[in-house]
C-alpha cells in the first residue's frame, strides 16, 4: 500500500530528490503507528526504503537513500508515538483538543523532519547552493498535507465495523465538492488561487452535517481533485505546492469545525440526559 500511494502521488517532483507536493503514504504510516503502536516501526521503515528505491531507482545512492528513507519513516513514527502515548488522542477525533493535537504534532514533526532530511541531502552532496530552503518548504508542505488528508480518515474509520449508508444528502455534498473543484480549475478568467475559497463551502457543509467523520472522507476527495486539476491547469508548472498551502488551511478548518460540531452534539445530548434525569426525579418526588 505504501509503494502504491507513493507511486500515484509522485507528481511534480523537485529534481531527482523525490520531494513532491503531497505524500499520502505519510498519513497512512502515522495512522498505523497510532493504531498499532511502535511495534510497526520496522514495517514503516522498510516500506519507506523499498518505495524510495523501487520508484526512484536509488538515484541518491544506497547509503544516502537509506538515511533519507529512515528520516522520512521516523517522522511518522515519532508523530504517531506522540499522539498515542505522550499526547494521546481519541481516534474518532470527537473533541477540539484531539483535532488540535493531530494538527500541531503533524506540523511540528514534519517541519523538524524536513530540516533533518534536507541537512542529510546537503551533507551527501545531493543539493546545490541555495536549494535548502526550497526543499524544506516543499517537503514540509507535502508531508503535512499528506498526513492531514489521509490520517484522519484512517483513524476515524479504524473504529467503524459497518460502512455508513450513503443517502441523498451525502451524494449532494459529494457533487458539490466535485462542482467546486471543476469551477476552481475550469474558470479561465480567474486563477485557481482566487477561486480556492469556494472549496470551503462544501467542506463546511459536510463538517456541520457529519462532523469529523464526514470531514475525514471529504479531505481525500478534495485533495485528489486538486492534484488532477493542477495537473490539467498548470501542466509542468509547479503551481500545486502553492495550492497545497491553501489546502492545509482548508484541512485545518474542516477538522476543527467538524470537532466543534461533534462537541456541541455531545454537549446537547448530555444536557438532554440531565433534563430527563431531573424530570424523572421530580416525578418521583411528586409521587
Amino acid at each position: 500500500a505504501h509503494v502504491a500511494l507513493d507511486f500515484v502521488s509522485y507528481v511534480k517532483p523537485y529534481g531527482n530528490l523525490g520531494v513532491t507536493p503531497w505524500n499520502p503514504q505519510m498519513g497512512m504510516n502515522l495512522a498505523l503507528i497510532v493504531v498499532g503502536g511502535l511495534s510497526y516501526t520496522g514495517p514503516v521503515l522498510v516500506a519507506q526504503l523499498l518505495s524510495d528505491y523501487l520508484l526512484r531507482s536509488g538515484l541518491l545512492g544506497l547509503p544516502l537513500e537509506a538515511i533519507t528513507s529512515a528520516i522520512s519513516g521516523l517522522i511518522c513514527v515519532v508523530a504517531g508515538w506522540l499522539l498515542r502515548d505522550v499526547l494521546p488522542i481519541d481516534r474518532r477525533l470527537p473533541a477540539l483538543k484531539d483535532a488540535w493535537r493531530l494538527i500541531t504534532v503533524s506540523i511540528v514533526c514534519c517541519l523538524f523532519g524536513s530540516i533533518i532530511y534536507t541537512l542529510a541531502l546537503s551533507a551527501g552532496g545531493a543539493l546545490g547552493r541555495g536549494e535548502m530552503f526550497s526543499v524544506i518548504w516543499r517537503l514540509s508542505v507535502g508531508n503535512v498535507i499528506g498526513i492531514l488528508a489521509v490520517a484522519p480518515a484512517l483513524l476515524v474509520f479504524s473504529h467503524v465495523r459497518t460502512l455508513p449508508k450513503i443517502d441523498r444528502g451525502m451524494l449532494a455534498q459529494g457533487a458539490a465538492i466535485v462542482a467546486a473543484i471543476v469551477f476552481v480549475f475550469g474558470y479561465r478568467d480567474a486563477t485557481a488561487f482566487q477561486l480556492f475559497y469556494l472549496l470551503f463551502l462544501p467542506l463546511l457543509w459536510v463538517a456541520l452535517t457529519h462532523g469529523t467523520a464526514g470531514t475525514a472522507l471529504a479531505l481525500p476527495l478534495i485533495q485528489i481533485g486538486l492534484v488532477i486539476g493542477a495537473e490539467i491547469r498548470f501542466g509542468s508548472d509547479p503551481g500545486l505546492t502553492a495550492l497545497q498551502v491553501l489546502m492545509i488551511t482548508l484541512a485545518i478548518t474542516g477538522l476543527l469545525v467538524g470537532a466543534i460540531f461533534i462537541e456541541r452534539q455531545n454537549a446537547a445530548a448530555s444536557i438532554q440526559d440531565q433534563q430527563n434525569a431531573l424530570s424523572r426525579a421530580l416525578r418521583v418526588r411528586t409521587a
